[in-house]
């Protein structure tokens, strides 16, 4: 008994140095600073100050802001940015990988609705 213990103690700590010192799947890796200058560029005029509009034209789209688009995976959001919910995406000209990687950043910190 006291040897699957000691077992287990070794195994425990590179376990949780490894989980300390891993990013987790929902930080972004950009530079949320960054990702504010992008978003008040390209997205803030049909998404809005802070993420909250839901309506451009007859579109109609959960508020980024919202805690089910938040809730979406890095990689989802980076896609979506690029070529949105209905493909209708207009703003997306010249914006580098790395200023969507900002951008999802930048989502981040906007408070879920």
């Amino acid at each position: 008994m006291k040897r699957n213990s000691a077992v287990l103690a070794a195994l425990a700590l590179p376990l949780a140095a490894v989980m300390i010192f891993t990013a987790s799947p929902s930080q972004a890796a950009g530079d949320a600073a960054a990702g504010k200058v992008v978003y008040q560029k390209k997205c803030q005029m049909c998404h809005g100050v802070n993420g909250e509009k839901t309506k451009f034209g007859p579109t109609t789209f959960l508020a980024a802001n919202s805690k089910e688009v938040l809730s979406r995976s890095d990689a989802d959001l980076k896609k979506q940015s690029v070529s949105g919910v209905t493909g209708k995406m207009a703003t997306t000209k010249g914006v580098t990988d790395k200023d969507l990687d900002d951008v999802v950043a930048y989502m981040r910190t906007l408070k879920a609705q």
